[in-house]
């Protein structure tokens, strides 16, 4: 897509609709899944670990060809927690180190193709729009969301809000589009899941990796949701939902931990102790 009222090239191709026309959703995308790609080849096979960096390399060239501010900066601090995995983790310190190493030799041999993003990126840096998208949160907008307390104005009308600028809140935006018979659950929703992953965080039965991989997903998704008001049905955070649920939720809930007291309970007694339907 081409952003003609700042004169910066983004993506560098055209035509391109649906969910993948905002640059800033791709780079949430392409950060995020590069992110997985990375910290599942820390289990991966030797064979299979080289096919999985490459492709994180590509989806990083992608997020950088989007000058995503938002988007790049969520990539890095994901990129830290990988880091942090890879030093604390088991077993993976040699693999990773690899990784990084071979993430900087492909750095050093494709510097050209990101020459252009770099320099894109040092140009969007000096734009203060950052500050314009921070005027929604005024009164007027609380008045927007007093007069979609239930239901909303639909999509088409709430891209703008009554501040005249379009409100890069997912929460925000899905309150006056579909009103706080939607926003209200669903922020209710994702402040549950953070609950359940700083629980998860604590827990003693998942691998560190496993950890700060949910995290790095659910902290690229939150950043969006906090700086783009179509996040909402993204496939990135679709993903990172997901996750959060599987490994901070599942596991966790009251039927997990009874099964789980059940199995050791039954482990417990002797093999010919034990009732013939366990």
């Amino acid at each position: 897509a081409y952003m003609r009222t700042h004169g910066t090239q983004r993506m560098g191709f055209e035509g391109i609709g649906g969910g993948m026309g905002n640059p800033n959703t791709v780079a949430y995308m392409t950060g995020s899944f590069a992110i997985s790609l990375l910290f599942w080849s820390l289990r991966a096979t030797k064979a299979i670990r080289p096919v999985l960096w490459v492709l994180a390399f590509v989806l990083f060239i992608l997020l950088l060809r989007t000058i995503s501010r938002t988007g790049i900066s969520l990539f890095f601090a994901a990129f830290f927690l990988l880091v942090l995995a890879i030093m604390s983790g088991k077993g993976m310190r040699i693999g990773g180190l690899v990784l990084i190493g071979f993430g900087f030799l492909l750095l050093s041999q494709f510097a050209y193709l990101m020459a252009d993003s770099m320099r894109y990126i040092e140009k969007r840096m000096e734009l203060r729009t950052a500050e314009g998208r921070l005027g929604i949160y005024n009164w007027s907008t609380v008045g927007d969301l007093i007069d979609t307390a239930f239901l909303g104005v639909g999509p088409d009308r709430a891209i703008v809000s009554a501040t005249g600028i379009a409100s890069h809140n997912s929460f925000v935006y899905a309150h006056q589009a579909y009103g706080g018979i939607t926003a209200w659950p669903y922020l209710l929703w994702l402040v549950i899941l953070a609950t359940r992953i700083f629980k998860m965080i604590k827990a003693r039965d998942l691998t560190i990796d496993i950890k700060l991989w949910v995290l790095a997903l659910f902290g690229i998704a939150i950043g969006g949701e906090l700086s783009n008001n179509i996040n909402l049905d993204c496939y990135c955070s679709v993903f990172a939902w997901a996750m959060a649920e599987k490994y901070a939720v599942a596991p966790y809930s009251r039927r997990a931990i009874a099964q789980r007291q059940y199995d050791s309970d039954m482990a417990a007694y002797p093999q010919h102790m034990q009732p013939a339907f366990a």
